[in-house]
């Protein structure tokens, strides 16, 4: 498994959205990259009870939940779905998850994912020239398509104050590269 904290301060720093851009545009929004690719502004469309739909010019949309990416289209290889089935809280502050995954385009349904998520720690972060206090947590998982096993790593900054998720770093198919999201102007 590649640390996807190195990855995520050295892939993503080229074709930034500038805080013009991200001004000029009067909605709750956030940035999204794949990979190296260019960073691009996403606006929030809909909330239904929780769940946020994000849409862009370029015929992408992604539902989050809570800060975790539960639905894509338009990313060439989508995630169908990603439901919770259960959590189990450890003494040692991890929380271990047991989610179902659908990846329609590889025809995966059902797909089983555990997941273990460990706090690593306070980190300032920097969004649109803004320094944010967060808390760093890293979420390792594995799961099993196709007779493959596919492990990752993903990455959250939560607000120390809440579960908010201001930015993260997530691995939502097998065939796609690790999508960095970032809050640029919050729902409210």
């Amino acid at each position: 498994v590649t640390s996807l904290y190195e990855y995520s301060t050295s892939a993503f720093t080229v074709h930034r959205v500038t805080l013009q851009q991200a001004a000029a545009t009067p909605f709750a929004s956030m940035g999204i990259s794949i990979g190296g690719h260019d960073e691009s502004i996403v606006v929030l469309a809909t909330n239904s009870e929780g769940t946020l739909l994000w849409t862009s010019a370029a015929h992408i949309g992604l539902s989050t939940r809570d800060g975790r990416i539960t639905h894509t289209v338009g990313l060439g290889h989508d995630l169908g779905g990603f439901t919770l089935r259960s959590t189990i809280p450890h003494e040692n502050g991890s929380v271990e998850s047991h989610w179902i995954a659908d990846f329609p385009d590889i025809g995966a349904y059902s797909v089983p994912i555990t997941c273990e998520r460990t706090p690593s720690g306070e980190e300032t972060i920097e969004i649109l020239g803004k320094a944010l206090r967060t808390m760093r947590f890293l979420e390792h998982c594995s799961a099993h398509i196709s007779g493959k096993n596919w492990q990752f790593e993903n990455i959250y900054w939560r607000s120390p104050d809440s579960d908010f998720v201001w930015r993260s770093v997530q691995h939502i198919h097998p065939g796609i590269d690790a999508i960095r999201i970032e809050i640029f102007r919050p729902f409210r």
